[in-house]
């Protein structure tokens, strides 16, 4: 669930997410733009039992305006663990996604109106890193 609270504590909103899984939804990081929109990502189960990236925009009142997810190069995991947005506006998600051969760290850029996925950057195949924690700028 996003809940959105008032200085004071009070709740302003609620929102839930079920994805098209009908299981695990999980929230990793969370962003707010200038305007007040609230951006949420994390990863969420699919029909195909694995996770995916999930990013739901919602605006300040808590209505959604969109919600995105992104299904790996191969039918296996992918999580999203970080959020942020620029100073254009462009909503920047990364974290991993993972293929047969190796995990790979995956950054997309989500403008308010058009999401777009750039191509994947590759851990080596021996690496032993799990997730990734940083944004990448290119």
């Amino acid at each position: 669930a996003t809940v959105a609270y008032s200085r004071a504590g009070v709740a302003l909103w609620t929102n839930r997410y079920n994805g098209p899984g009908s299981s695990e939804d999980w929230a990793a990081s969370i962003a707010a733009d200038s305007s007040g929109n609230v951006f949420v990502t994390g990863y969420s189960y699919g029909t195909n039992h694995n996770s995916d990236f999930l990013t739901i925009a919602y605006s300040g009142a808590g209505s959604a305006l969109w919600t995105n997810r992104f299904h790996g190069p191969v039918d296996d995991r992918d999580a999203a663990n970080a959020v942020a947005v620029d100073g254009s506006g462009d909503v920047i998600v990364t974290g991993w996604s993972r293929t047969t051969a190796r995990k790979q760290v995956r950054k997309s850029r989500h403008s308010k109106q058009l999401p777009k996925l750039p191509s994947p950057r590759a851990f080596p195949s021996n690496s032993r890193c799990r997730r990734a924690r940083a944004f990448t700028t290119s």
